[in-house]
């Protein structure tokens, strides 16, 4: 039976509404999923961002990464002509330093004392004796060399001062600072600065392993991440995985940099007190609200004994941290949210 006039178009009125919110609901399911990430190079490190996209996004972050890519060449000190190369050719003369600088200085200065020394931007020379430096060398120096090069490293020769709202630098002739245990953070953290500060509230940025997150993912979850498992010798089954909504989480271990000699490993995570590789743990995983802070207590940390970082972790407000050793694994008392298996 054929309807009449009026039905049909009462249909295929119904049928067009019915066409449309199903369109516009598939519209905004693709949208709120699209994200815009770029991935460059700089630091010594492979540099991941990711934020929601919109039309200016792809000019927006060629210009943040313009400003992130010169604020790092300042700090490398292999770069002729950066500021971190100025001062450790100063020999001892004070050198002006800009305000990018002068944080990462004072957030040193400030740890130096609670980590009783454990970080220690003055590692330079030590650093390139055991060719963790410009020249790799894959020889185990000697306690001869490795207790004359000790003899420069001390922070507590390094001065800061300011003048007339300026600020100055001068270290101990002979010192020379390297900033590749705290540099990461900070650049990070000033990426995600920038990205807030243009509007962006979904935002990851992840440099080497240096990871900061602002706000939650665009479906409304947590961003997840999770911890590499270190190969061979270590006490897990599954791998960690920490959910975040801000916050940064920066990991060091020893099977990012080293070299073997007669089958036993030795890392670039030299302790600046003893001029050895640290070779008692795997992995050092910091939860801070600052990537600086990760990206500096990750490293200190991994040269402490498990119950001494722990202890020291407590003393610090809004700081977990999680521990992976060669036969079990330690985490602070919030680190809850983690989840990880123990091998039988």
């Amino acid at each position: 039976m054929e309807l009449p006039g009026r039905w049909k178009k009462i249909i295929i009125l119904i049928f067009l509404v019915v066409l449309i919110l199903i369109s516009s609901l598939y519209y905004n399911q693709v949208s709120k999923s699209d994200y815009y990430e770029v991935t460059t190079y700089f630091m010594n490190t492979v540099v991941q961002i990711k934020v929601e996209y919109r039309s200016e996004v792809k000019a927006e972050l060629n210009q943040i990464i313009n400003i992130l890519k010169n604020q790092a060449e300042q700090f490398d000190r292999y770069q002729a002509f950066s500021l971190v190369s100025k001062i450790n050719q100063a020999e001892g003369k004070k050198v002006e330093i800009n305000k990018s600088l002068a944080e990462i200085i004072l957030t040193t200065k400030q740890y130096y004392y609670l980590l009783n020394g454990s970080f220690d931007i003055t590692i330079a020379p030590l650093l390139d004796l055991w060719g963790f430096g410009k020249d790799s060398r894959n020889t185990v120096p000697s306690q001869a060399e490795i207790r004359s090069v000790l003899e420069l490293v001390n922070f507590e020769q390094v001065e800061i001062t300011k003048e007339n709202k300026k600020y100055f630098l001068k270290l101990a002739p002979g010192q020379k600072i390297d900033l590749g245990g705290i540099a990461k953070g900070f650049i990070v953290d000033q990426a995600v600065q920038l990205l807030e500060e243009a509007g962006y509230q979904h935002v990851f940025v992840n440099a080497g392993g240096n990871i900061k997150v602002s706000g939650k993912k665009i479906d409304g979850t947590s961003w997840q991440i999770g911890i590499r498992l270190p190969k061979g010798e270590q006490p897990l089954t599954s791998q960690p995985v920490l959910k975040l909504t801000r916050g940064a989480v920066a990991t060091s271990g020893d099977y990012e940099r080293y070299f073997e000699v007669d089958g036993k490993k030795y890392s670039h995570l030299i302790n600046p007190k003893t001029g050895y590789p640290a070779d008692e743990l795997r992995s050092v995983t910091v939860y801070a609200e600052q990537a600086l802070i990760a990206d500096l207590l990750s490293t200190a940390l991994f040269m402490l004994e498990p119950a001494r970082a722990i202890e020291i972790v407590s003393k610090i407000e809004g700081v977990e941290v999680f521990i992976i050793g060669k036969d079990r694994f330690w985490k602070s008392n919030k680190f809850d949210y983690f989840s990880a298996k123990k091998r039988e």
